[in-house]
């Protein structure tokens, strides 16, 4: 009867280790477009440092297990302007427009904007920015102060993801 006590706590330790670990190895992956999340989307003035990079909001993302299976990852987000004072902000006295860098495979498919003092989802504006292509393809946003933008971005195959961000 000990040795059977013994047993099950020597696997009910195992067990929680594992449980501990799992969290550790989800964070070095960091959901960075690699694992069950796109990855953030950096915002730039003229192709220097980001000054900004913006987490996803609600996204389909498509997980490689590895094994030869997928998994299909959803989540969804408040709309922007239900979250605007939590939203990250650009600064647009030092610019007019951000830009940014698409990597293989992604493409900036629409931009919203709203006012930030609208509370009516439906108000919804349509921006066009440019796609400017040099050595790499970079997407050129026009921003103004007061608007909520929301990006959508298509990764393809991986999946979609919606970015969003105030103007100040």
């Amino acid at each position: 009867m000990k040795h059977i006590l013994l047993v099950l706590i020597i696997a009910a330790l195992a067990v929680a280790s594992c449980a501990c670990s799992a969290p550790e190895a989800a964070a070095e992956d960091g959901g960075a477009g690699t694992g069950g999340a796109p990855p953030a989307l950096a915002l730039y003035i003229n192709e220097e440092e980001p000054i900004v990079n913006l987490a996803p909001g609600t996204y389909e993302w498509i997980v490689d297990n590895g094994d030869g299976t997928m998994t299909g990852v959803n989540a969804d987000a408040p709309h922007p302007l239900d979250v605007i004072d939590d939203l990250t902000t650009v600064d647009t006295s030092n610019c007019t427009a951000v830009e940014i860098i698409l990597e293989e495979g992604m493409e900036v498919d629409a931009v919203s904007w709203w006012d930030a003092a609208e509370t009516d989802y439906d108000d919804s504006h349509a921006v066009s920015g440019e796609v400017v292509t040099a050595d790499k393809t970079v997407y050129r946003l026009p921003i103004e102060a007061g608007r909520v933008y929301d990006i959508h971005v298509d990764f393809g195959e991986k999946g979609d993801a919606f970015y969003a961000f105030a103007a100040k």
